[in-house]
């Protein structure tokens, strides 16, 4: 009993539900007792749904019969149409076709007494409607905060960088030094060689001679993309690359005129 129940519950495929319960009372429906037959029977369309056939049915049937021939009145209570239910005992007696009792329509929460079939008040009670509160929209989540992003170093030399490296120089001038490797020479700090030697793009030739900027000037400036670096290379500032190749440049800082070529105060040259 419980495997049939089993494979019929757990097989979804309608047509394998029926050909497994053909399958298990071939082998097990002999062997089943009176009360098992009758339980098959009476569970079979629930158990099965829409496997339940005539021909299982029949089978089912056919056992039960096979057990209970020997007594007349079982057989006929086997295939023998449910009995209609009975009418009420006041009804038959008077030849009157039963009414269904009617129920008077009061208040919502009051009790109704209508009268039953034998002339008894019976109470029904009349449920009250309950409001229904409107469902409200759940408050928007918040967006979620967005941190705050570092501008990427700049990859060549910025109007901050260009003040900050001119002034630097003329500050030295003032100072009365020419920077090195620049020459004080007719009142001007001027380069030994005035022919560029480097172009933008291309690397600094092998022969070029250039010294890093003091560290006074590079710790005024801001960090630049990493590999970058600022020389000074005669009377020019540069960035390069790794490779030595030129970035970017600052042009002509090794000419300003030296202390003693200036204008002095209040006269002209």
């Amino acid at each position: 009993m419980a495997e049939f129940r089993a494979l019929a519950l757990d097989t979804h495929d309608a047509r394998s539900r029926e050909e497994r319960a053909n399958r298990w009372l071939d082998g097990n429906l002999r062997a089943c007792n009176l009360a098992q037959l009758r339980a098959l029977g009476s569970n079979r369309g629930a158990w099965l749904g829409v496997a339940d056939t005539a021909t299982l049915a029949g089978r089912i049937d056919g056992a039960i019969e096979r057990r209970i021939r020997e007594n007349p009145d079982e057989v006929k209570a086997l295939f023998s149409p449910a009995p209609a239910p009975e009418a009420s005992t006041q009804s038959v007696a008077s030849g009157e076709t039963p009414v269904a009792p009617r129920q008077r329509i009061v208040g919502p929460g009051t009790p109704a007494v209508v009268s039953g079939g034998a002339g008894a008040p019976v109470a029904v009670a009349v449920p009250v409607p309950v409001p229904v509160q409107p469902a409200t929209a759940a408050p928007p989540s918040p967006a979620p905060a967005v941190a705050p992003t570092t501008p990427e170093p700049p990859g060549q030399f910025t109007d901050t960088h260009k003040a900050t490296v001119r002034a630097y120089y003329e500050r030295s001038v003032v100072a009365g030094d020419c920077p090195p490797p620049l020459q004080a020479r007719a009142g001007l700090c001027e380069t030994v060689n005035p022919i560029r030697l480097w172009r933008i793009g291309d690397p600094l030739p092998v022969t070029a001679q250039f010294q890093d900027v003091p560290p006074a000037l590079e710790s005024l400036l801001s960090p630049f993309r990493p590999g970058l670096k600022v020389i000074r290379l005669a009377n020019d500032v540069l960035l390069i690359d790794p490779a030595r190749r030129v970035i970017d440049a600052i042009i002509d800082l090794g000419s300003p005129r030296t202390p003693a070529a200036r204008t002095p105060p209040g006269g002209a040259r």
